[in-house]
This record gives structure tokens, sequence and C-alpha cells, in this order.
């Protein structure tokens, strides 16, 4: 649920990127996100870069920032945090 030039950004820039599964209140969670890096680390890709949103645009819904900033310092993955509707 970014904001549509998150996506539009990393076409631009040629970048693979996939979209992290919410839970219920429509939140990105660490666990999931950890899931994704671990599958894309064996597929041989590198995961370098992660969004996160503060106010979705949709739903206004908070991402899990307590555990998506652990995840990310754990793994090496630079995190965005995206405030379009702040």
């Amino acid at each position: 649920q970014a904001h549509s030039s998150v996506e539009r950004a990393g076409l631009l820039g040629g970048v693979k990127f996939r979209l992290v599964d919410v839970d219920s209140k429509y939140k990105m969670r660490g666990d999931a996100l950890a899931e994704l890096i671990r599958q894309d680390r064996e597929n041989g890709l590198i995961p370098f870069y992660a969004v996160a949103t503060l106010g979705t645009t949709c739903s206004c819904a908070f991402d899990r920032l307590d555990e998506i900033g652990p995840v990310c310092n754990k793994e090496d993955v630079w995190l965005h945090v995206d405030a379009a509707y702040a």
C-alpha cells in the first residue's frame, strides 16, 4: 500500500521488487519481510531496499516499524519510510 511513486521509482531504476503481504489491519509486519528476504537470498538475489509506510494513502495504515526496522538492520537492508499521507 505504498504510494504509487515507490513502484514507479523501482521500475525506472530497473530494480526488481516484491510486495510484502500485510496483516488484517493492512500493516506490513517484520516476520513477513524477513521471510521474503530469506527467499530472495536463497534464490541468489541481493535484497538491499525496503519501503515501509506511515499512513498509507488508501487506508491510513501504519506499518510496524518496531518490527521492520530490526529486520532491516539485521539483514543490512536500507529502509525508506514513506509518509505521503502525513
